[in-house]
């Protein structure tokens, strides 16, 4: 999701609401939940109050007084509208965005997992055990970016360091190798990160078209690929424990978006390896 879907709330002449829920129509439930999010981000009474003075401010130039769109069409009164016509029509017309976005605001605020559904037809309650499938394996055969990518997540601490018994570069490279395979738990990656910015890692592997994926099992082979290593709260001891596929689906949890852009950069340092980095995407900019 990037700013411009804020703009058109913003800007469109129509009701605010009814385009939200158009766009949110239009995508799929994995779409729906990365458009809450940002908007749960960029719609707080606080930053609705500024966007919309900023707005006002732009159009407000001296004496002059131009019309923020076509707020009020003359369809009676063919005459040309005074200022203090159009300044009545301005704040009529921020008024109803206000409320407009404050109904949005409180709309993704409160919605719930179960909210979010698409017309996709129900998986099959079988185990998919697949890894992901790397794209540039011809342009990239060794996978030595993926290699430089691994590093980079080791270092900035979202995937654990090499350990004899954890991880290591050879069992990074099998988990993108596309096959039809269970990862034994021992082989598994251990990710240290929050599950949400795991979440977030698969998500921008897939929307920058670096991995192949069937949507549905993605959350499924992303817990046949990672195990997740936390702190048991009560032994205070680092433990190791599977990913169930739903707890991605199902997360809400954003963490700190400085971190989610760190995952940024590492996917745009491989895209620019892989001599991709026009086509970057970023879900979080």
């Amino acid at each position: 999701m990037s700013e411009q879907n804020l703009l058109e709330l913003i800007h469109t002449r129509e009701n605010s609401y009814k385009l939200f829920k158009y766009q949110m129509s239009q995508l799929t439930k994995e779409g729906k939940e990365l458009y809450a999010d940002y908007l749960q981000r960029n719609l707080t009474e606080q930053k609705i109050q500024k966007i919309l003075e900023t707005y006002f401010e732009q159009h407000y130039r001296g004496d002059e007084i131009r019309e923020i769109v076509l707020l009020k069409k003359p369809f009676i009164k063919l005459e040309p509208l005074s200022n203090e016509e159009k300044h009545k029509a301005n704040e009529q017309f921020l008024g109803r965005k206000y409320k407009n976005l404050v109904t949005i605001m409180n709309e993704v605020n409160n919605l719930k997992p179960s909210d979010l559904k698409d017309n996709a037809p129900v998986a099959n309650n079988e185990p998919v055990f697949q890894t992901f499938q790397y794209l540039f394996r011809e342009k990239d055969s060794a996978m030595n970016y993926l290699a430089d990518l691994y590093s980079s997540m080791v270092r900035d601490k979202f995937v654990q360091d090499n350990t004899p018994d954890g991880n290591n570069i050879n069992k990074w490279k099998k988990i993108f190798r596309g096959h039809k395979e269970e990862i034994p738990f021992e082989n598994r990656i251990i990710w240290i990160g929050s599950n949400y910015q795991l979440k977030y890692f698969i998500s921008m592997l897939i929307s920058n078209k670096i991995v192949k994926f069937h949507y549905h099992d993605k959350w499924a082979i992303t817990a046949n690929c990672f195990k997740k290593s936390a702190k048991n709260k009560e032994t205070k001891k680092t433990e190791l424990s599977e990913y169930p596929a739903n707890v991605f689906a199902e997360t809400t949890v954003k963490g700190s978006v400085p971190r989610l852009r760190v995952i940024n950069r590492h996917i745009r340092t491989l895209m620019r390896n892989l001599e991709k980095d026009s086509d970057f995407k970023a879900i979080i900019l």
